[in-house]
Parts: C-alpha cells; structure tokens; sequence
C-alpha cells in the first residue's frame, strides 16, 4: 500500500507549476495510463441559457469568458490544481487531493457569475490529446453528472468526496444537506457556494 505523502507522477502532473515549466512533458501520444486516484473539479456557469447569465456571459463575448476562465484558472491553481480542458461555460480541473478541490470550488463562491460546481474522486485514464494530458473515464463521466444536478451557487460532492476526512471540516460549517439524488440514483452532498 502507497503512502498518501509519496511524489506520484499523477500528483506531479496536476501541478500548475509543473505544467507552466514542462508544457511539453506530456505521455507519448497513444500511451494510456491508468491513474489510481485523480480528484476532480468541473465548473461552469449555471444557467448560461437564460437571457440573464447569457448577458453576464456574452458581454464582450470573448473577453467575457476569457475573463472567467482566467478567474477559475487562478483560483485552481491557488490550490495546486491543473486546469486541463475548457468545456463549455466552464473548466475541468484535476488536483492532487480532493481537500485541495473542495477549497478550490468553494473559493468560487465570490464570482460574479452564478456558477455551479462538483468534485469527485477516483481512478481515472490518462492520455496525451492534442499535447495536452487529459483525463477520460467512469470518474470523468461521474463529475459530469454531478455537474448537471447542481444549481447556482452550489458544489454538488460525491459521496466518496464528501466523506474523505480531510473535506469534512471544510463543508461542515456551511449546512450542508446531504441525499441521494433521484436523478443520479447515488447519494451526493449539496454545499453553498457562499458561505
């Protein structure tokens, strides 16, 4: 058994200082690698369809978003986090930790924009696409449903995100609700952005 303090390679790609010193460190095209714990974060902008948000969003269009990416990049990076693709209205990021993650999606809640966020944990494939390392998967594909049952202003967790002793202390004093969502049909843990 690993210990949780040991430098894996997993770790050291999803540094940002990693990733800004060695962008063209990356797996040989082709070469899958199976990671046995990545922490996950995806966000994106709740309601980019209404008129309201698409305002927010499309002001300036370009320069609008580029500015929220840039936002989400910073704050990711603050807590040792990787942004590895723009999806949508939104980024996906991978960390080290999954304490690391939490602190990162709850530091969103001071954005402008209604944002809705969710973290999860597990393994995950690496690959090398477009020069990029990116992450595919059951994980991947779980935060994005996670993803889809969160409203505005809210970090949806899955069960094994929420649990991990080290994410308990920072959710805690923010009333959290926890339940199994019927759309999901798995239990996931409802935290306010805003605290």
């Amino acid at each position: 058994k690993g210990r949780e303090d040991a430098l894996t390679a997993a770790k050291v790609a999803a540094q940002p200082l990693f990733r800004r010193l060695f962008p063209a460190e990356v797996l040989e095209p082709g070469q899958l690698v199976n990671v046995s714990n990545v922490a996950l974060l995806m966000v994106e902008v709740a309601g980019a369809d209404d008129e309201a948000t698409r305002e927010l969003t499309d002001s300036g269009s370009f320069a609008g978003r580029y500015a929220l990416f840039r936002r989400l990049e910073e704050k990711t990076s603050a807590e040792g986090g990787s942004v590895v693709k723009i999806a949508g209205e939104g980024v996906v990021a991978v960390f080290g930790d999954v304490a690391a993650a939490v602190r990162a999606a709850l530091s969103f809640g001071d954005d402008p924009l209604p944002l809705r966020v969710a973290v999860h944990q597990g393994p995950a494939a690496a690959v090398t696409l477009d020069e990029h390392i990116d992450y595919f998967g059951r994980t991947v594909r779980e935060t994005t449903r996670l993803l889809t049952c969160g409203g505005a202003r809210e970090l949806v967790l899955s069960e094994v995100a929420a649990l991990d002793p080290a994410v308990l202390p920072l959710t805690a004093p923010r009333g959290t609700r926890a339940r199994v969502d019927t759309t999901l049909g798995v239990p996931v843990q409802r935290v306010p952005l805003q605290g």
